[in-house]
């Protein structure tokens, strides 16, 4: 069995669903399962507005 832990950053919110959701698919593919999924927001200065985050874990 092993684990893998991917984490995502968002830069667009459209973007950032449909890479959500594609990375999902290739782990999936591969093998894994998709054991829990930790979304976060902050603040990101560069970009002047909350952005989200989002760490997936899978294991196969």
């Amino acid at each position: 069995m092993g684990k893998k832990v991917v984490e995502l950053k968002e830069s667009d919110d459209e973007v950032f669903d449909e890479e959500l959701n594609k990375r999902i698919s290739e782990h999936e593919a591969d093998g894994f399962e998709l054991v829990d999924q930790e979304f976060a927001t902050h603040f990101d200065p560069q970009l002047n507005r909350p952005c989200s985050s989002a760490l997936l874990t899978f294991e196969k």
